[in-house]
């Protein structure tokens, strides 16, 4: 079985974007990291890992796109079994191996990473980046935006066994809404606007997405903390799922929701107002 357990953030300032989805989101501190590639943070709503992370000049550039890019990364997905067999099985199937650390190295925790369809970076690991606790919201949904929604959701399904819970054909993207039984993965091509600013032919890990218990109150406490809301709940939503959509600190892309994505975990949320400020 392999889970989505994992997502991380480029960023310019990590202490002020860590500060942001702490005080947004409870999000807990589980670790803070000065490495050879990166400074930053690690946080975690008690069942993903998000890592914060400000790579220093002459780090790897695994994305392609330089070391000043800002936003989302890649994401992560935790396996059981034999790590050199999982390696082995998603090479099979086209995706570039292209950092696999030394197993004799002083630390024990090992993370391989990837290039898969589009090129978007993903690693693979046997041992559970840091969780605990649990937050007032919870990650439930990773969007990767691709410009070949088909081979993508095929390399995911075959590699890692995800579910395909249904083909997506909205205003804003096509494709394919994807589950590892816990945490949505959407396979989007946008059709526009350009979310990110980056262009519609970008590619990679897009935004993610938060569950929470109320909307309208989490949109307003967002705000409060410098979120940009741009891309309300419609006025009379019924019974369909939707998602209003912020810029973060860096201007990341991400969602809240309040009724689960396809395929993905319904959880208990305290309400908004009971967050900590600290």
């Amino acid at each position: 079985m392999a889970r989505i357990r994992h997502i991380a953030l480029a960023t310019r300032n990590p202490d002020d974007a860590a500060e942001f989805y702490q005080r947004a989101f409870a999000f807990k501190e589980v670790g803070k990291f000065s490495a050879r590639e990166a400074d930053g943070y690690y946080l975690t709503d008690g069942a993903l890992n998000m890592a914060l992370l400000k790579f220093k000049p002459g780090a790897l550039d695994q994305l392609g796109k330089g070391l000043d890019y800002a936003g989302p990364h890649h994401f992560g997905v935790l396996v059981n079994g034999d790590l050199d067999g999982w390696i082995s099985k998603v090479e099979s199937f086209g995706a570039e191996c292209f950092f696999k650390p030394d197993k004799n190295a002083p630390s024990s925790y090992v993370e391989v990473k990837f290039r898969g369809p589009d090129r978007t970076v993903f690693d693979i690991a046997a041992h559970p980046w840091p969780i605990s606790g649990s937050a007032r919201a919870t990650i439930r949904h990773i969007a990767i935006a691709t410009q070949n929604p088909d081979t993508t959701a095929q390399f995911y399904k075959r590699a890692f066994g995800f579910e395909e819970m249904r083909k997506v054909a909205g205003e804003l993207a096509h494709g394919y809404f994807l589950s590892d039984r816990a945490t949505n993965m959407a396979i989007l091509k946008f059709r526009g606007p350009d979310q990110l600013g980056k262009g519609l032919d970008y590619t990679g890990l897009h935004h993610f997405g938060l569950l929470v218990d109320d909307v309208k109150e989490w949109t307003a406490r967002l705000e409060s903390m410098g979120a940009e809301c741009f891309m309300r709940a419609p006025e009379r939503p019924g019974n369909n799922h939707f998602e209003v959509k912020f810029r973060g600190p860096d201007g990341v892309v991400f969602d809240i929701a309040q009724h689960p994505w396809p395929g993905s975990a319904a959880i208990e949320v305290e309400p908004a107002e009971t967050a900590t400020a600290g």
